[in-house]
């Protein structure tokens, strides 16, 4: 790792792994940082995304995808079940694949990325009277650091603390934020190419249970509220 980029992503999700990797193809040295140890984990996703729009930024890859929807079943609270036209093809993934090797595309573009690296700041500095940032500082292995760079991209999530640092307000509104928990279940039997959602008090107040199979009758599994 070198003392000085022409860029730093903070966050080594898949909007942060592809923003390092079409920064070093255009010739920027970048450095991608991620505070967990491993690049995809723990997975906080239901994995389910549309396919428009993805082959625009990424060639597909089969080993990241889990299953392929052609149907979402939509489950009312008395048992009704609506099948609406969703127009296209959707995919479950496999996120700890798919986030790994995003990341390995960056750093096979150039970029060095580095885990376990907590940013905790904006490295700042007074430039012809004008306070200017010039890079991050973070703590890695529990030893404080710096390291500088033109250009700092938050990739850190709802409500980027990144963004917050700069002056940024990056507050959503509390009416706007779900709180959802998921797992990934073995042995449940249910179409492979249909996500569920399941509505109802019974289930999830003023929210759903999602069911999106997987792999080997895996199903990922979830409540948002």
């Amino acid at each position: 790792m070198k003392d000085k980029y022409d860029v730093i992503v903070v966050g080594a999700g898949p909007a942060g792994s592809i923003t390092a990797m079409y920064a070093a193809r255009g010739g920027c040295s970048v450095l991608l940082m991620e505070k967990d140890r491993d690049i995809g984990m723990p997975v906080r996703c239901g994995e389910a995304v549309g396919k428009d729009g993805f082959n625009d930024v990424i060639e597909i890859r089969p080993e990241w995808i889990a299953a392929t929807i052609n149907r979402f079943r939509l489950v009312a609270p008395d048992g009704t079940v609506v099948e609406p036209d969703i127009g296209g093809t959707g995919y479950v993934l496999e996120r700890r694949v798919f986030d790994y090797d995003l990341a390995m595309a960056a750093v096979e573009a150039g970029a060095d990325v580095v885990t376990k690296a907590y940013v905790n700041g904006l490295w700042k500095e007074s430039v012809n009277g004008r306070e200017r940032i010039v890079g991050v500082t973070y703590t890695w292995k529990g030893i404080p650091r710096k390291v500088r760079c033109a250009v700092v991209v938050g990739a850190d999530g709802v409500e980027s603390r990144v963004g917050k640092w700069a002056g940024i307000d990056t507050t959503t509104d509390f009416r706007d934020m779900e709180c959802c928990a998921q797992m990934t279940l073995a042995g449940v039997h249910m179409e492979e190419d249909a996500c569920e959602f399941h509505f109802g008090s019974r289930w999830a107040p003023q929210g759903y249970l999602w069911m999106f199979p997987k792999r080997h009758g895996m199903v990922n599994v979830g409540v948002g509220i």
